[in-house]
């Protein structure tokens, strides 16, 4: 079904919905903390902004200037009317939608879910009790269980003594035994097993015969401890079989609303195999806000082809390919409804997401404007990143690597150790000799080995093992394998990195250049005693 969602998605940009406006500024009320020309913003308002901008948790700056920086660009992006462009449009309808359609989910749906422990009990008691333990008993065909059967039925025997029978003398091949509940099986057997005796074998002619015996061994009604553990499982189904209920009849409703019908017939003639050139403009489906065509329902038809094996081999049979079809226009008028509603009912007017979305809409004023008055200002010479490379050798070198082994007394008896190195042999057999797995040398920076050992390893020769010493409260020994002296990192190896920091300074004081223009064509004054007030509550610097 997600293929199927985002093909809908694709599908209905064709729809044309209208974002709502923000108001041109936050005026909540309460004691003003700063004012922009002819326009207030209260404590009120930095609250709310500052809980939806610090996604980091940070401290409260020093001042408040991080958050006129802001607003001086939101409002620049308003007079320029930057929110007017199609793309900042349709980032707005997308985010109304988005959260449109959760809000909607909820107030329409989850909100209106209630599953009470009654509920639960009656569904206890319909769908899961009695619990039934049964036996199942195969033989090697159906005439041996057929026999087995009409031993019981004689009075020979008693199913339960048939189920401990050897197969020499006629019992099973094989048994298990299983506890099983109404709602984990299938409607046929709850049935059977409602109208068997505990202790009874069921006739097999009610199962269809075969080579497998059923023995109803034992049956328990419920119980607290059970019904407790089957809880939670029961609350979900109910819970989702509400939400079910729920969203239909939602649909139902918006299904009035928005004036929806299917042209039955047409959606019936349609063949799904035919050329796409041969599908027209006529309405499959018609609504009061827009309509679909023979060629865009063919479209998301298409596109669920080519992202669902299933829908590609329905088109195929005419059964599947009817089925396909009434499932595609069910779920694009469900998709096109719950957004059009999910628009239609203002949220963004509304406590508490009217401040969301009004920062979201506001935020992407801010970014609108530097992309469009700042980023282009912003450009790296190849001459920028050589010059920068030069100036910066040591961060662009890699430095002295050592490849060695360190052997502490913690690891082998490093006295004896080093006496054997020093009596000849060579460091690798007293390896071989002290420590049954091999070691490997490993290889390190120089300049972030411990200082100690640093010092011993600048002192050693390639190949040469050091003298014990100490090092952070430790006897120990280096045997040094291999040095490589410290080289320059080729520029293209880290021309991007150079070119990305550049830009982001260069972008920094491009910003801030921006930003003191519009600093300077504003009125702009800051009422500290507010700003005390609010570092106090908030907890800032």
């Amino acid at each position: 079904m997600q293929s199927l969602a985002t093909s809908l998605i694709i599908f209905l940009t064709c729809f044309v919905l209208l974002p709502a406006q923000p108001a041109a500024a936050w005026l909540f009320g309460g004691d003003t903390l700063v004012t922009i020309d002819d326009t207030s913003y209260s404590n009120e308002d930095f609250r709310r902004w500052w809980q939806l901008w610090n996604t980091d948790n940070e401290s409260l700056p020093a001042t408040p200037d991080i958050y006129i920086d802001w607003l001086l660009l939101a409002r620049e992006g308003a007079r320029m009317g930057l929110d007017e462009d199609p793309g900042f449009k349709r980032q707005t309808r997308i985010y109304l939608q988005s959260r449109g359609l959760l809000m909607l989910k909820y107030e329409e749906v989850d909100s209106r879910i209630e599953v009470t422990d009654e509920q639960i009990e009656e569904r206890y008691r319909r769908d899961e009790i009695p619990r039934w333990t049964v036996q199942r008993l195969v033989f090697s065909d159906d005439v041996a269980a057929a026999a087995a059967y009409a031993r019981v039925t004689e009075g020979e025997i008693s199913a339960a003594e048939l189920a401990e029978l050897d197969m020499t003398a006629g019992g099973p091949m094989t048994s298990s035994e299983n506890q099983v509940r109404p709602s984990a099986i299938d409607s046929g057997w709850t049935t059977i097993f409602r109208a068997t005796e505990p202790g009874a074998l069921i006739d097999p002619e009610r199962h269809q015969g075969g080579s497998a015996l059923y023995y109803l061994k034992q049956q328990l009604g419920g119980d607290v401890d059970d019904l407790e553990r089957q809880k939670e499982r029961l609350r979900r189904d109910l819970r989702r079989e509400q939400e079910r209920k729920l969203t239909q009849e939602l649909l139902q409703r918006l299904r009035e609303k928005y004036e929806v019908k299917i042209n039955e017939e047409r959606l019936a003639a349609l063949d799904l195999t035919a050329d796409d050139s041969s599908f027209s403009d006529d309405p499959v489906i018609t609504t009061a806000r827009d309509n679909v065509s023979e060629k865009q329902f063919i479209a998301v038809i298409r596109r669920l082809q080519g992202s669902r094996p299933a829908a590609a081999h329905a088109v195929v049979d005419p059964q599947q390919a009817q089925e396909l079809k009434v499932e595609t226009a069910d779920n694009i008028i469900a998709q096109s409804l719950t957004n059009w509603e999910s628009l239609d009912r203002g949220f963004e007017e509304r406590e508490p997401f009217k401040w969301e979305y009004q920062f979201n809409y506001q935020h992407r004023l801010t970014v609108s404007v530097e992309q469009r008055m700042v980023q282009p200002d912003v450009q790296v010479s190849d001459e920028q990143i050589e010059a920068y490379y030069q100036q910066n050798q040591q961060r662009y070198t890699q430095p002295e690597m050592v490849k060695m082994l360190m052997i502490d007394e913690t690891q082998a008896p490093i006295d004896r150790f080093w006496t054997d190195v020093m009596t000849g042999k060579g460091f690798r057999q007293v390896l071989r000799e002290h420590f049954e797995q091999q070691l490997s040398a490993q290889e390190f920076p120089l300049n972030h080995l411990d200082p100690k050992v640093r010092e011993v390893v600048e002192g050693l020769t390639h190949g040469e093992t050091s003298r014990i010493f100490h090092a952070q409260g430790v006897r120990l020994m280096v045997h040094l394998e291999h040095r490589s002296p410290a080289r320059p990192l080729p520029l293209e190896q880290v021309r991007r990195s150079i070119r990305d920091e550049l830009q982001q300074q260069q972008l920094e004081l491009a910003r801030q250049a921006y930003l003191d223009q519009l600093r300077a064509h504003a009125r702009i004054n800051v009422k500290n005693r507010q700003w005390r007030t609010l570092q106090q509550e908030l907890g800032g610097a």
